[in-house]
């Protein structure tokens, strides 16, 4: 089965998509990551990720493949649980970072994923005070209703 990719479906390779999928392993805490479900958090922006560069292209396993090739990293079989398939670990990632990623990129993407987590967490506090609110909310009316 032959590919036909355009520069749409696949785009050249570049430091700032490998620095994206990098942010990706920091930002989901994950380890390790099948090739798909990679691919379709850059193209659809499954767990609240979305690769602007990519938005709305056809990428795919494959691109994602031919994308780092040339930094010396490749899927290999891995297992997440029960399941097994192609896919890459974050370790795969710290050469190629050090080597084609210049450092002030890095820097700035170290800065803009601190934030971005800093602002999950506030969120998340958020979201944990007002479920507790209402919790105490229906609680009371609850007890009120008893009386």
């Amino acid at each position: 089965m032959s590919r036909n990719l355009t520069t749409e479906t696949c785009a050249p390779p570049t430091g700032l998509k490998t620095a994206e999928i990098i942010s990706i392993f920091l930002e989901t805490g994950r380890e390790k990551i099948f090739s798909r479900d990679l691919a379709g958090i850059l193209r659809d922006g499954r767990d609240g990720l979305r690769s602007l560069a990519l938005k709305g292209s056809a990428f795919d396993e494959y691109a994602i493949s031919k994308l780092l090739r040339p930094y010396g990293v490749r899927p290999a079989t891995i297992r997440i649980g029960t399941e097994v398939n192609k896919g890459y670990a974050s370790v795969d990632f710290r050469e190629a970072l050090k080597h084609y990623v210049s450092g002030p990129e890095i820097d700035v993407r170290k800065k803009e994923l601190h934030r971005r987590l800093e602002l999950r967490a506030e969120a998340q506090a958020e979201t944990d005070k007002e479920r507790m609110l209402h919790e105490q909310t229906r609680d009371a009316q609850r007890q009120e209703s008893i009386e």
